[in-house]
Order: C-alpha cells, then structure tokens, then sequence
C-alpha cells in the first residue's frame, strides 16, 4: 500500500511567481511571436489570475491552411 502525499499550494504566491511572472510573460510572448507566421497577430494579456498570450488569424486561414495549428506546433518555450 503506498502512503499518500499532501501538497498545499499558497495560492496567492503561485499566482504571482508563476502564472503572472513578468519573466513567463515575455518568453512567452516572445516565443508566439517567433512561432506566428504570416497573417497572425499576437496580442499580450494580463488577466485578473493569469497572464497570456493569444494567438488571432481570420477564420478562413485556419480552416484553409490551419495557420494557428501550425503556429501551435512551433512554439518553442
């Protein structure tokens, strides 16, 4: 029988050292921008709990030539 593990996460901190970390941010910004090709723009996001990235092409671009799949695929963190 394995014994269990019990992790408590401090919320707050996690929030602002990981998933707001100005660091992330710009690789990962950086790294979007390196991985869009052609017709897609990149936009940065600083939301309420979590910063980001997002990714935007034309409907018909994507269901064409599937641009931010590829895009997706490229992303090198």
């Amino acid at each position: 029988m394995s014994n269990r593990a019990r992790f408590v996460i401090n919320r707050a901190a996690f929030r602002e050292q990981v998933l707001k970390s100005p660091m992330l941010q710009r690789q990962i910004q950086s790294a979007c921008e390196e991985a869009a090709g052609k017709g897609i723009e990149v936009e940065s996001r600083d939301g309420i709990n979590r910063s980001g990235a997002v990714m935007r092409c034309p409907e018909r671009d994507e269901t064409k030539h599937g641009l931010l799949t590829q895009a997706t695929g490229r992303i090198n963190l």
